[in-house]
């Protein structure tokens, strides 16, 4: 299908630029909220990926913004947080994660739901980061 207009541009995020150390820092220090930053990610998602059709994300995590409240809480307290604690990433379809589908780009896998998250996923979990989603991939890539 070709489209018919040029979708209108979209403004660049408030983290455009921004590297992971800089974002953790941030949020570490109370300058931003982990909360607000997965929201604005997630409006993101929305704006680009499903409004265009790009179908470049396959699933979202229902439980992003609750651990990223979780993590604002923790730090409000002045609980110890890992050096990534509340910054979302997305996950390859062929990485697995217990929180979301594995389809590795294959429709008959499309609701496989792994058990444990692989190693990837692990160390960036233990170190306070919040899978945000499952991006698409090529078949079995």
């Amino acid at each position: 299908m070709i489209p018919t207009a040029i979708p209108a541009p979209i403004a660049p995020s408030s983290w455009a630029g921004t590297g992971l150390n800089e974002l953790a820092q941030e949020i570490a220090e109370g300058e931003r909220s982990s909360l607000s930053l997965v929201q604005e990610c997630l409006q993101r998602i929305k704006d680009f990926d499903v409004s265009r059709r790009f179908n470049a994300i396959i699933d979202i995590n229902k439980d992003a913004l609750a651990q990223a409240g979780a993590i604002d809480e923790r730090l409000a307290q002045g609980k110890q947080i890992g050096p990534l604690a509340g910054v979302p990433f997305i996950v390859k379809a062929n990485i697995g994660t217990s929180e979301l589908p594995n389809s590795s780009g294959n429709l008959s896998l499309a609701k496989m739901q792994p058990t444990y998250d692989s190693n990837a996923v692990r160390v960036l979990r233990e170190a306070g980061a919040i899978v945000l989603a499952t991006a698409n991939t090529s078949e079995y890539a």
